[in-house]
Formats: structure tokens, C-alpha cells, sequence
């Protein structure tokens, strides 16, 4: 029963060892992919840059939806 119950317990220090060998992973391949956003957000411009972005997309669909290209 006891070597059962170290098995059992060893194996869930792998499973929580994997799980967060994936979340710095995921965190890391996330951060790469977003890099930009990141650092603009670290410097405080992001939210000048997303206004930015949501104003070209308005005026994208504006015009694309009138058909007055």
C-alpha cells in the first residue's frame, strides 16, 4: 500500500511538472508572437497604437461598405 501510494504521488509531481513545463512554454511562444504589443505596452503607448487601429479598421469598413472606393 505505501509503495502504491508513492507511485501515485510521483506520478502526479510529473504530471504537475509537464503541466507547467507547457505554461511557460505557451507564456513564452506568446510573448514572442506578441512582442510588439508587449513592448509598447511596457513603454504606455498601446493604447494611442489600438486607437490607431480601430480607426483605420472603422474607416476601412466605412468605405467598403458604401462601395465608394
Amino acid at each position: 500500500m505505501k509503495g502504491e501510494s508513492l507511485r501515485w504521488r510521483r506520478f502526479l509531481w510529473q504530471d504537475l511538472a509537464w503541466a507547467g513545463f507547457l505554461l511557460i512554454l505557451a507564456v513564452g511562444f506568446g510573448l514572442v508572437k506578441h512582442w510588439g504589443l508587449v513592448s509598447l505596452s511596457v513603454k504606455g503607448d498601446l493604447a494611442g497604437h489600438l486607437e490607431k487601429a480601430r480607426e483605420q479598421r472603422r474607416e476601412k469598413q466605412f468605405w467598403s461598405s458604401t462601395g465608394a472606393w
